[in-house]
């Protein structure tokens, strides 16, 4: 497994907003229950107004790339704006409410675990907290790759899961400090850093 900006303990994100929502998590729980939203970023929807508002031409594109440097990261060195209408029509995908919800009871938590059903834990899991997940079983061989600039994935949270995997084979931090979470897919210089660097690593396997 080749685990790019890996997302597993979250204690020391830096995205200053999931951090403050982390904390109040359960107003955000019991709001999605109550209207029934259960989708966030619904990829057609995004799409489209990505496609109307990041053209290259557009003074509107600044949102785009702004809000992009807030989530995830300031590397305007590996950003091609110009390609943004084509990257954004890809991503992001849309995902659940609850995978958010359950990102920010981890962060909480400070714990790899299970969904937390609060009170109702014992009916779910036997147990009144719910069961952290067991990384022993995971036997593949395992290589990380992280970069500091990463406001999604911070290098002490990598380096926690990376003492807790049973059959690691390599911890590579990018060299380049401002390198953010979405450049480990499209960076400009993403090959050279890192896709070159995976595959000479799966030549020995």
């Amino acid at each position: 497994m080749f685990a790019l900006a890996p997302v597993v303990y979250v204690r020391y994100v830096p995205q200053p907003l999931l951090r403050a929502a982390a904390y109040v998590n359960k107003p955000l729980e019991l709001i999605s229950k109550l209207i029934g939203y259960n989708e966030l970023l619904p990829s057609k929807i995004l799409q489209t107004i990505f496609g109307k508002i990041c053209r290259d031409k557009l003074p509107s594109k600044i949102i785009c790339v702004n809000l992009i440097y807030f989530f995830c990261g300031y590397n305007p060195e590996e950003l091609n704006s110009t390609m943004l209408p084509v990257l954004l029509s890809h991503m992001p995908e849309g995902t659940s409410a609850r995978t958010l919800l359950h990102y920010m009871q981890e962060f909480l938590a400070d714990e790899f675990q299970m969904w937390d059903y609060g009170p109702t834990n014992i009916f779910h899991y036997g147990s009144r907290s719910p069961p952290k997940y067991n990384l022993s079983k995971v036997t593949a061989p395992v290589a990380l790759y992280y970069s500091i600039g990463d406001t999604l994935s911070d290098k002490m949270d990598v380096d926690r899961l990376y003492r807790n995997i049973i059959n690691p084979i390599g911890k590579f931090q990018v060299p380049k400090d401002h390198f953010s979470h979405m450049d480990f897919i499209w960076g400009i210089h993403s090959k050279e850093l890192i896709f070159d660097l995976i595959i000479g690593l799966m030549s020995r396997f």
